[in-house]
């Protein structure tokens, strides 16, 4: 990887994405003109196109995020990262496995990026359903986890037609 001038050189903070999708949440962190995605990083091929379509300068990781290692990831650049980790495992439209689904799992994954990283901040999007799945126990895990690190949590769920122009009742 190229890309390892700091955030500061910027004048932007860094964002390291992981979980990207087409990079929709990375458009509403760069909006702000405050921040610029450095790293991202999507298993997903038909994604990753329209990723790469997206977001033509930043670097693109294909693989799954169990082969990605923290340490390729430049450390001075990365001031945020961002994650919607699959919701399958936890969506009320699925069979609600949680932790034990494949995909469920996928959220410890980016927690061993974020110790091994300390971003000053870091950004997670889930469904509404991650609040209550397991009466409440999940989501106590990765807010212990997170606090454990270190981390003031502050959550909320929101609806997607509140903001923008989407026309659709979308809570996350």
């Amino acid at each position: 990887m190229t890309n390892s001038v700091s955030s500061r050189q910027q004048g932007k903070f860094a964002i390291a994405a992981f979980f990207s999708g087409v990079g929709g949440i990375e458009l509403g962190f760069e909006q702000t003109n405050e921040f610029r995605v450095v790293y991202a990083n999507e298993f997903d091929k038909y994604a990753r196109q329209t990723y790469q379509l997206n977001y033509p300068d930043t670097y693109l990781d294909g693989r799954d995020i169990h082969a990605v290692l923290p340490e390729e990831i430049p450390s001075e650049t990365v001031d945020v990262i961002v994650g919607g980790f699959p919701c399958q495992a936890f969506s009320i439209a699925g069979y609600r496995k949680g932790f034990e689904d494949d995909r469920g799992d996928l959220f410890f994954e980016l927690l061993r990026m974020i110790e091994a990283k300390k971003p000053k901040a870091i950004f997670v999007e889930n469904v509404k359903n991650m609040v209550s799945h397991d009466h409440g126990n999940t989501f106590k895990v990765i807010r212990e986890a997170l606090t454990e690190n270190n981390y003031f949590i502050k959550w909320k769920v929101l609806n997607g037609k509140d903001y923008g122009n989407i026309p659709q009742n979308r809570e996350r």
